[in-house]
């Protein structure tokens, strides 16, 4: 009991550190991205602030996607130890 609860927080904490990870590297890519796309076509901050709201909306999808998964992969776990038992 005690172990599938470190197994179910592991995952859970697995999520939020790849969740924070993937937000800051995608904020930086876009970020720097769009300023740069900026600095070519004279149109600052409009493209960096872009990459920012695209960046943010694609970690939040990717945060959705990945929480999705886990909770289905746990459902199936639990589905094949009730059947062992």
């Amino acid at each position: 009991m005690k172990n599938e609860r470190l197994k179910t927080a592991l995952k859970h904490a697995n999520v939020g550190v790849a969740f924070g990870v993937g937000m800051a590297l995608r904020l930086a890519i876009f970020y720097y991205g769009g300023n740069w796309i900026d600095g070519k076509l004279g149109t600052k901050p409009w493209f960096a602030f872009a990459g920012i709201l695209l960046a943010i909306g694609l970690s939040f999808h990717h945060l959705l996607t990945e929480m999705i998964s886990t909770n289905t992969r746990g459902s199936d776990d639990e589905t094949t130890r009730k059947e062992e038992k």
